[in-house]
């Protein structure tokens, strides 16, 4: 999203994907989300993908290109973050953004080895699967994976990715930096843009 552009705040008691509402004001019987209000999250949201939109295959940026003009950078996002989990828990959208957008980050600062990179982006992506479709998993029987995934609009590489990396060999660099690009957008269009 760009910095001038609006984003559509939901609705009044919305709460996306589980999350706590903001606290406009405490009453008995409420829940207070780890945030101080939407434009808090906001900001938080804009910081963590000012990262992960750097480093998206073609968008033309690069390492040093991360930093939106008078916006907070993903160093900042990642410390309120980290702020909000001291609060509350956070919802698996909000903990999935912040782990991809960190080893996305990471990765591009060359401050892990491959191995690190490729162990970190994998966790996240399949840290993000299994939260979203372990607690479909409902019934006697098992449903496919795939077949979850699908009804939810996760990208069939994630699903893969996952099984790879719990199954046989980690995945290339080049693969798992395009899965995390491909979680990043789903997590911005199915939680964050709502």
């Amino acid at each position: 999203m760009s910095a001038g552009a609006k984003r559509k705040r939901p609705e009044p008691g919305f709460v996306p994907h589980g999350a706590p509402p903001p606290p406009a004001r405490q009453q008995e019987g409420s829940a207070v989300a780890p945030w101080r209000d939407w434009a808090e999250w906001g900001a938080v949201h804009d910081a963590l993908y000012s990262a992960g939109a750097a480093h998206a295959p073609g968008s033309g940026g690069g390492p040093g290109d991360n930093h939106l003009a008078g916006q907070p950078d993903v160093e900042w996002g990642l410390r309120k973050v980290r702020t909000w989990r001291s609060r509350a828990r956070l919802p698996l959208s909000v903990e999935s953004t912040a782990s991809l957008a960190e080893a996305v980050l990471r990765d591009s600062q060359g401050c892990r080895s491959e191995t690190e990179s490729r162990l970190a982006l994998s966790m996240a992506v399949l840290r993000l699967v299994n939260g979203l479709l372990d607690p479909a998993q409902k019934g006697v029987f098992a449903t496919s994976i795939a077949g979850l995934a699908e009804r939810i609009g996760l990208p069939p590489l994630l699903v893969e990715l996952r099984h790879e990396s719990t199954h046989n060999a980690l995945p290339s660099l080049h693969i798992l930096r395009l899965a995390a690009g491909q979680a990043l957008a789903f997590l911005d269009h199915s939680y964050w843009q709502l």
